[in-house]
């Protein structure tokens, strides 16, 4: 038999019933599940003469560091001893079938409930640890995403998009996982009411009779695995274009003979009639541009090199420079509260810097959607919000004796209008 068909399943392996229905469907078509037949949740088909064969799922042993998992051999000769095949492993299932004419000769693989029902515990601990596990995954990245700096993290580093994608991620596996425990607690449920020898309730028999058709949702399950897929897709694709994107030289451009007009103040920009002088240090001096959904306009500058004063003196030092501009001042806003708690949790943060009068008065006549904030983290630093704008500026070396004159700068250019 050649491969003739791969299916998106219509239903999930925990969907005992309807799994085993599809199966037996596809094989009185002609289409029949072969060894190894499920690769990355798409099941691979064989066609060959139509003949319906009955399905059955066992528990199969999951893969360890010592053992490849699925299913021992002894265990596999005594059920092709009493008429059972095994195909593969769906899961965490097993896969058996015998032929439906042959059902009188070969008696059912599962005869005693009670037993049948403890084995399937098994597997709903296992669906039940994972589920545990996904909610703690998802606790964590809750925290990550909306507590501490973790917007600023996704700003500075992978992206708000890879972000998100990661968040719609976690969210489906929750979903699944919650589907696959409850989907295995009702099914040992029904188990064990037969074991105890009672008859399934009406509802819980209207409810074996639609997990039969699975036809019914057949559209949905396809659907959501397509999503899902293209949902991994994006998420892989933002962080590989992320990585690109910063890696890409066209986005750095050098900040010696640059003549564009930037919206924040540079080292030559800090004392009047003083020279400027680039240092020869590859790393620095260059200015790199990034973008997000909701950040238009990311700019980040490294500059070093040295001031030389009108009596010939000359002071060196360097200057960090973050501008950022959002979609929103409140957005902003958010953005200075993670930068002022990321450096308050620095172990070289050193206190707010008490600013001079003139600077407090700059402040004041721009208006009341100006705030400076200077402190000492790693290096001595500005943060200046102004609008939906962000200054970001850290500075070291003896060309800068206190704040004011970096904020001062700042601010001027900050709010003076820019072509």
């Amino acid at each position: 038999m050649k491969l003739s068909r791969i299916q998106i399943p219509p239903c999930r392996p925990y969907e005992i019933n309807a799994a085993e229905t599809w199966l037996s469907d596809m094989s009185e078509a002609g289409l029949h599940p072969e060894h190894d037949f499920i690769f990355a949740g798409l099941v691979f088909f064989e066609r060959g003469e139509r003949r319906r064969y009955r399905y059955r799922f066992d528990i199969a042993k999951r893969p360890t560091m010592f053992d490849d998992g699925g299913v021992d051999a002894e265990q596999q000769l005594l059920c092709a001893d009493a008429g059972w095949e095994l195909c593969g492993i769906w899961g965490d299932f097993a896969v058996y079938r015998s032929p439906q004419d042959a059902s009188d000769e070969i008696p059912e693989l599962h005869t005693d409930p009670a037993l049948h029902a403890a084995a399937y515990k098994k597997v709903r601990r296992r669906a039940f640890g994972s589920l545990i596990w996904i909610v703690v995954l998802a606790i964590v990245w809750v925290n990550m995403m909306f507590g501490g700096t973790a917007l600023l993290d996704a700003v500075l580093g992978v992206g708000l998009v890879s972000r998100l994608l990661s968040a719609l991620i976690i969210l489906w596996g929750l979903y699944l996982g919650v589907e696959h425990w409850f989907s295995m607690h009702t099914y040992c449920r029904r188990l064990q009411r037969q074991a105890r020898g009672q008859q399934p309730s009406l509802t819980e028999d209207e409810d074996i009779r639609e997990e039969r058709r699975w036809q019914s949702r057949a559209w949905h399950r396809r659907i959501s695995f397509v999503c899902s897929i293209l949902l991994i897709g994006a998420w892989l694709c933002s962080g590989f274009v992320s990585f690109i994107r910063a890696a890409d030289d066209k986005n750095t451009l050098p900040l010696a003979g640059n003549e564009e007009t930037l919206p924040f103040a540079l080292m030559q920009d800090l004392y009047e009639d003083c020279t400027f002088t680039y240092s020869a240090m590859d790393w620095t001096n260059e200015i790199r541009r990034h973008d997000d959904i909701l950040i238009p306009v990311h700019l980040q500058v490294l500059q070093n090199g040295s001031i030389t004063h009108p009596d010939g003196t000359a002071v060196s030092g360097g200057l960090t420079v973050r501008y950022i501009e959002t979609i929103s001042e409140e957005f902003t806003a958010l953005l200075v509260r993670q930068y002022r708690h990321s450096d308050e949790r620095d172990k070289h943060f050193g206190g707010y810097r008490d600013l001079s009068p003139e600077v407090v008065d700059r402040i004041a006549s721009v208006g009341d959607d100006m705030e400076v904030f200077a402190y000492t983290a790693r290096f001595p630093t500005v943060l200046i919000r102004h609008g939906k704008t962000l200054l970001y500026v850290n500075y070291y070396g003896d060309a800068y004796t206190s704040p004011d004159a970096v904020i001062f700068a700042m601010t001027e250019r900050l709010t003076a209008p820019h072509s």
